[in-house]
């Protein structure tokens, strides 16, 4: 079977990089009772995962909100703890 001739395959030339995104709202206590949030919904986030995982790279993704199809992520509320998530890589 003959391949299409206009498919586009992306250049591996994130090849041996390792890459760390963050994605989606996170939630700050104001008291036990109150929060300050945003309603991120991830998706540029998860494109530029997409986009990254294409082009060769190891990605880590470290999101409050799960991602489509079931990729594995690291799940995080405060913004703080993605901080701390994202120091440690």
């Amino acid at each position: 079977m003959n391949q299409p001739k206009d498919v586009h395959y992306p250049a591996q030339d994130l090849l041996g990089h390792y890459v760390v995104v963050t994605a989606g709202g996170t939630r700050e206590p104001i008291d036990p009772v109150r929060f300050i949030g945003n309603r991120s919904s991830g998706t540029m986030g998860f494109a530029l995962v997409d986009a990254a995982h294409a082009r060769g790279a190891r990605v880590t993704l470290i999101s409050t909100v799960s991602p489509p199809g079931g990729k594995r992520r690291t799940a995080q509320r405060l913004s703080y703890d993605c901080r701390q998530m994202h120091e440690n890589f």
